[in-house]
């Protein structure tokens, strides 16, 4: 599964692909990206020479990932990374541009139970292989290990080689006994990261399965009591029988939706975008949220990925478009627009359109103007498109330029905007004190760690998962078509 070219060379901080996390093909690079890769390898050689480094130890310095934007900047018509050539010859300026002081919370992270004979990995085969190979593409671990994706990985990748203050952990579909992380294993890494001494830095979700048999909410009352969750977690492009559901189905989402009603907790997360092959794309359709988003007024709907679909190239909104335009249509056609309760969210999306620049001015544009900076969460759908941190620092050296801004009425991404993008959204929205929490979480242990260098660990490169089609449907066939 580890990339095929330039494999030679040290891995660039920003994965040119191909990329996917196993829930859509692998995006082949493009020839102008596949130049980009090789245009940062060269600028590794020629600075890392001058400061006496190699270019793999380049490649880790906030220069090598201004290097890496600087290349992504020549892909793209209008420039939007705030880098220049003198940017990745400064590492003062370098650090400048990527670094930043923002209060951090990523609203959708992963990882699975890596536990050896862990009961998912002989009664889930398909989930298992998928993952196994996901894990050694990474080279952390022995062969047929999960460590990769293991609980004390996510641990560090998330709080010590990241910039990440608080995290909300997300699970996966799959039936019961079969899930790679149940909501009892959501519970344990929350308690690993306190125990660890990050008391608040990780916040649990129920997940639910409303498609998932007569007693499929019964557990919901238990998560709330026992769990303390901060939300519901749905996916409805999967159900047991290879079928999803829409949230305003009478037979089933609406049920859902009255059962989260009366909880203490008002918050729905749906995953709408990135649809998979193996079950019926339609699902991950986000045309159910305005009408629920409307229906519900006392709820709150938070939309992973935003409903985008890396097929569908992303320009100007377009009322019959595909992708993220399909939320923005459902929601304007139901009155759901800016202040209002839904909520366009960021994981998996942003880890795609970091490296198509053009994509990426369209998308937030098109957020930002149509929800509002109030409304847009971050993620980065972590550990399964790789490690966050070089996402937070693209992140922050990404504007929207002022003729993109012109042309097509896009508000400016401010630091304002970026820095409630990047947390302050999601601390208002789940009662988190952005400044009473960091403080408190300033000298914890995991806050020492990450002051230490040593700590950071090798270059991981961004993008895990299948680098081929072929290796795609192969996991495809290797799951039977529905773990």
């Amino acid at each position: 599964m580890r990339k095929t070219a330039p494999t030679e060379l040290p891995e660039s901080p920003v994965d040119f692909g191909p990329l996917s996390n196993g829930e859509f093909l692998p995006l082949e690079p493009t020839t102008r990206e596949r130049a980009a890769e090789r245009e940062v390898h060269d600028s590794a050689e020629h600075h890392g020479r001058r400061l006496g480094l190699s270019r793999r130890e380049f490649l880790r310095t906030p220069a090598g990932m201004a290097a890496a934007l600087l290349a992504l900047n020549g892909t793209s018509a209008c420039r939007p990374y705030r880098v220049t050539p003198a940017t990745v010859a400064d590492p003062d300026a370098a650090r400048h541009a990527v670094g930043g002081t923002e209060f951090i919370f990523d609203c959708q992270t992963h990882h699975v139970d890596a536990t050896e004979g862990a009961a998912w990995t002989r009664a889930n085969a398909p989930y298992y292989d998928l993952f196994r190979q996901v894990s050694e593409s990474q080279e952390c671990g022995r062969a047929g290990s999960l460590a990769c994706l293991a609980r004390e990985t996510y641990a560090h990748e998330i709080f010590v080689a990241s910039d990440t203050d608080v995290a909300l952990l997300s699970g996966v579909p799959a039936s019961r006994g079969m899930n790679p992380l149940g909501n009892d294993e959501i519970r344990a890494t929350r308690d690993l990261i306190t125990q660890l001494g990050g008391k608040g830095r990780l916040l649990a979700q129920g997940v639910v399965y409303p498609n998932g048999g007569p007693d499929a909410l019964d557990d919901m009352q238990s998560l709330e009591e026992e769990m303390h969750v901060v939300g519901w977690k749905v996916y409805t492009p999967w159900g047991p029988t290879g079928l999803g559901f829409w949230l305003d189905d009478p037979a089933v989402g609406l049920p859902f939706l009255e059962r989260v009603r009366r909880s203490s907790t008002r918050i729905v997360f749906c995953h709408k975008g990135l649809p998979w092959p193996i079950w019926d794309g339609k699902y991950a359709s986000p045309r159910d949220i305005g009408p629920v988003a409307r229906q519900y007024p006392d709820l709150t709907f938070v939309v992973y990925h935003s409903g985008f679909d890396p097929s569908a190239e992303e320009g100007p909104f377009d009322r019959d478009g595909k992708g993220v335009d399909r939320l923005i249509q459902s929601c304007a056609q139901n009155g759901i627009g800016k202040g209002k309760n839904v909520y366009a969210e960021l994981g998996g999306t942003w880890a795609v359109l970091l490296r198509k620049p053009d994509q990426a001015v369209h998308v937030l544009g098109k957020l930002l103007r149509h929800f509002g900076e109030d409304r847009i969460l971050w993620g980065t759908d972590a550990l399964f498109v790789g490690v966050p941190q070089p996402q937070i620092e693209a992140f922050r050296a990404f504007q929207i330029p002022p003729e993109m801004q012109e042309r097509w009425t896009y508000p400016p991404l401010t630091p304002s905007a970026r820095a409630k993008i990047l947390g302050l959204n999601a601390a208002r929205l789940f009662g988190v004190q952005p400044e009473a929490r960091r403080h408190r979480l300033a000298r914890d242990p995991l806050a020492l760690r990450r002051e230490d260098p040593r700590m950071r660990g090798p270059l991981r490169t961004m993008g895990y998962g299948p680098r081929s089609s072929v290796e795609y449907f192969t996991q495809l066939e290797q799951r039977g078509l529905r773990p």
